[in-house]
């Protein structure tokens, strides 16, 4: 084969080839150069390179010092650019975002689109490296309160609850708003969380809460009286994580920063009472019906073999003592939910100040 038809070939095969000059590195780029202040034509360099004539062309009319810039190809993410640098900016997570974007949107991509786009561009946090613990079909469940704000009718932002609690195992969640977290609203929520699992765990793991924990002297942790005999009822054992290390209850803390960015901070602008109804909805479709990063199943799916392994409910009503003394102050008043009131009595007395009722 002589040279002419060798190089017809080259020509034919790089007419396959773009015509632009994102696909050749730097020392390509200095190659081509090179051999044109040599006196090679264009048509040869082409040849040897195997490229398009017009791309060489292009690369000999460029700055020499340049730098190459980055390659722009289109993708399906093309005009949502705003859009998710500004859910990125909040905190959502991408599940939402590609939610979002299908819906209202109609964007065609996958979740792993998305999921790439958001963890090439979101700033990462630092982490120390923690062994994970694994617990057994039925064995734990974790549970959290965590503060959450809400406008109500007036604009104005309002203190709330949001109660939280996660089988170890199955990783099913319930979750609830409340606007008190104290000792009959955790009890309830209790009620509430373990029909929704069909069953009663062996150990809640908690934090040093009140309505949990009063004080812990030596190595001896004392534990609120009440819920302490709500849980012999119950026949669970409650445990206190070790304090100042969030990581000892890490399945309840990692799902809740789900529930803040993935429901909470998407509906920042409802009320508590739309809040409240769409919880329950949130938890059914996307919480528990997605597939966990960790399991790779579906919360639900593997909450069918737990329940096997939970505590049967129990049906018999708790009754606690739910009053709450509280110390009458130099001005006559005492704290009551979150503020003072007046009341009648002579200061330090207690039995003037009891409020609640029993039953649950």
């Amino acid at each position: 084969m002589d040279f002419v038809e060798e190089m017809s070939n080259v020509l034919l095969q790089s007419e396959r080839l773009e015509s632009g000059t994102e696909m050749l590195d730097r020392n390509q780029r200095r190659r081509i150069r090179r051999l044109f202040e040599t006196g090679v034509n264009v048509t040869r360099i082409a040849a040897e390179e195997g490229v398009d004539r017009k791309t060489v062309y292009n690369i000999l009319r460029e700055d020499p010092d340049a730098e190459p810039g980055p390659v722009s190809r289109p993708t399906l993410l093309d005009g949502f650019e705003e859009h998710l640098a500004a859910w990125m900016a909040k905190g959502l997570t991408a599940a939402w975002m590609h939610r979002t974007l299908t819906n209202k949107h109609q964007f065609a991509g996958s979740y792993d689109t998305v999921k790439n786009y958001v963890a090439e561009r979101r700033p990462r946090r630092l982490q120390t490296a923690t062994v994970r613990f694994e617990t057994g079909p039925g064995d734990q469940a974790q549970c959290d309160w965590a503060v959450i704000w809400y406008p109500d009718s007036k604009g104005i932002r309002r203190k709330a609850y949001c109660f939280s609690i996660i089988l170890c195992y199955s990783r099913v969640i319930y979750a609830e708003l409340t606007t008190r977290s104290d000792r009959k609203t955790l009890v309830a929520c209790h009620e509430r969380a373990f029909r929704y699992f069909g069953g009663i765990p062996a150990e809640v793991l908690y934090d040093r809460q009140s309505p949990v924990y009063i004080r812990q002297k030596g190595r001896e942790i004392q534990l609120n009286p009440v819920f302490a005999e709500y849980a012999r009822s119950r026949r669970f054992e409650p445990s206190l994580c070790q304090a100042r290390r969030a990581q000892t209850k890490g399945k309840i803390e990692r799902p809740y920063r789900f529930v803040r960015e993935d429901f909470l901070l998407p509906h920042a602008e409802q009320s508590l009472s739309a809040l409240q109804t769409l919880l329950p909805i949130w938890l059914d479709t996307e919480a528990n019906s997605r597939i966990h990063r960790t399991t790779h199943e579906r919360p639900f799916e593997r909450l069918k073999g737990e329940r096997q392994q939970l505590q049967p409910l129990v049906d018999t009503l708790f009754i606690g003592d739910w009053t709450i003394p509280r110390r009458i102050s130099r001005e006559a008043m005492v704290c009551y939910v979150g503020g003072k009131d007046w009341v009648q009595g002579k200061r330090g007395d207690k039995s003037a100040v009891v409020w609640g009722e029993k039953g649950l």
